[in-house]
């Protein structure tokens, strides 16, 4: 497996805050990979420990280096004589995560202005607009009253609206038990 010149990242959709990783030029999963569990270890080229499975969604791939959780497109395992492995060591997926998180902080931070609408999870409804940003938080501004959420819950979805972690009914009901 060579190391690919670059991981391409994007915020998970359907999460705010969590990273979805894909390796470019990865090769795809291969026969004779061994089925992936959680709690197998997972290992670079080289052998050294990269992390262990968190979980497995379908395609999707959760690796805990000990410092991230990465979700990892399965096509990006292939077999080594360890085991399961990718091609980043565990400082490189751990360096592409952390340039992920500023990357997706820096975009939702151009998107957060005063009027944009908030869409719930999965970028459905419109749940309120941006009324105002604060160093930490934001306001968000509803026809039944504000609430000041922090930073950290919104995201970016799909189509490049603003989301946060939760269904439209479940902020109504939230804002409206803050009253």
């Amino acid at each position: 497996m060579r190391l690919a010149a670059s991981a391409l990242l994007l915020a998970a959709l359907s999460t705010p805050g969590a990273l979805l990783a894909q390796v470019a030029g990865a090769p795809a999963t291969a026969t004779g990979v061994p089925a992936i569990a959680p709690g197998m270890m997972i290992y670079d080229s080289a052998g050294g420990d990269v992390g262990t499975v968190d979980t497995v969604a379908g395609d999707v791939i959760v690796v805990s280096t000990g410092t991230h959780k990465v979700s990892l497109p399965a096509k990006a395992f292939g077999s080594g004589p360890k085991g399961a492995m990718i091609a980043m060591t565990r400082a490189q997926l751990d360096a592409a995560a952390v340039q992920a998180a500023t990357d997706a902080a820096a975009a939702l931070k151009l998107k957060l202005i005063a009027g944009a609408p908030v869409h719930g999870v999965g970028g459905s409804a419109v749940v309120g607009n941006v009324k105002t940003v604060e160093d930490q938080f934001v306001v968000v501004m509803t026809p039944t009253g504000s609430a000041r959420l922090p930073i950290a819950a919104f995201g970016i979805g799909a189509g490049g609206e603003i989301i946060i972690g939760m269904t439209a009914a479940q902020f109504a009901a939230a804002v409206a038990a803050a009253k």
